[in-house]
Parts: C-alpha cells; sequence; structure tokens
C-alpha cells in the first residue's frame, strides 16, 4: 500500500516512466489503496481497471477514487495476478508497482500480462530496493526484471534506477510488447 509522502513520489516517478495518454487503456496489477489509480483516472478517457488479490483495500481504493473524481472510468478487480480474467480490450499501458514478489513465477505472469497488451504496447515494474540498500542491490533487482521481461517476449527494455525518490533506492523497468501472442 502506498503511504507516505516517499511512496506516493515513489508512484508518481514510476508512471512518469509508464507515460499513459489520456486516451490510454490502463491495467495496474496490485493496485492496492488505488494511489496510483487516482493519479491516471481522473484525467483519463480510456479504459482503467485496477487488480489487486485483496477485497480489503480495493474497498479502500474505491473510496480514494470516489475521492479524487476517477471511480467513475475505473474498474476495480478482486484477483491474483496469475489469475487475471479477460478483458474485452487490449490495454496499452500496464503498472506493476511494488508487486515483484510475484517473481518465483514472474515470467509466466509477465507472458500472462503481456498478452493482455497491445502490440506497442509498455509495462513498468516499479519495485523499492531493501532500507539501506547499496546500489549494486538495486542494478541486480533491475537486471532480474528486466531477464523476466526479455524471457517472457518483451522487447525495448529500459532499467530506470533512482535513490532520490523518498530517500529510497528504487527501479522502474519498462519494456514494450514484442512480436505476436504465443499460443
Amino acid at each position: 500500500m502506498l503511504h507516505g509522502r516517499s511512496r506516493r513520489a515513489y508512484a508518481r516517478w514510476a508512471i512518469g516512466l509508464l507515460a499513459p495518454g489520456i486516451d490510454e487503456d490502463v491495467l495496474e496489477i496490485g493496485c492496492a489503496s488505488g494511489y496510483a489509480l487516482g493519479l491516471i483516472a481522473p484525467a483519463a478517457r480510456g479504459r482503467i481497471v485496477g487488480i489487486d488479490r485483496s477485497a480489503v483495500l480495493l474497498r479502500i481504493a474505491e473510496g480514494h477514487l470516489r475521492r479524487v473524481g476517477g471511480a467513475a472510468r475505473t474498474t476495480l478487480i478482486c484477483a491474483a495476478e496469475d489469475d487475471l480474467p479477460s478483458f474485452d480490450v487490449a490495454f496499452e499501458k500496464v503498472l506493476a508497482i511494488n508487486v515483484w514478489p510475484f517473481r518465483s513465477e514472474s515470467v509466466r505472469v509477465l507472458d500472462i500480462l503481456r498478452v493482455r497488451l497491445a502490440p506497442g504496447g509498455r509495462i513498468a515494474v516499479a519495485v523499492r530496493a531493501p532500507r539501506r540498500a547499496a546500489p549494486a542491490t538495486a542494478q541486480a533487482l533491475g537486471a532480474e526484471i528486466a531477464r523476466a521481461l526479455e524471457t517472457a517476449g518483451f522487447g525495448r527494455i529500459e532499467a530506470h534506477l533512482s535513490d532520490r525518490v523518498g530517500g529510497r533506492r528504487c527501479v522502474c523497468v519498462t519494456a514494450c510488447r514484442a512480436g505476436a501472442s504465443r499460443p
């Protein structure tokens, strides 16, 4: 869940790297309290969907989105990241903030997400390194995410590292859907 000024800055940083357009359809995996969705949804004209495995967090997200004016445009779904429903739209952008703990299943989950992206669509996977982590720790985390994205069929992979986001080292790896869907 994104609480406090540093975590909000971190969400804004990740969204800035993903750069969702106003008419683009956006899927957030692990939307938690809805803070990131609340930054995207109020100005959006595309479809905005938030997925989280916690019904409690989705109720909090619903209230947050009502307060910021994004509830009418946002669909919230209770599901695990490896058990996503089918959608009637291919998303242009997928955002995953602090959900890398699925990494034991990362390639399988990223493959599921890739299939839900439109051709040329982008994904951003953002995580915060442990407190007081050395720069090499954040770099290794970024490399791990980049390898998983590549294995899952993504291209144009870029790792963005920062130690200035809320005083913690953060990594956000962006990538684009490459090629056709796997059978």
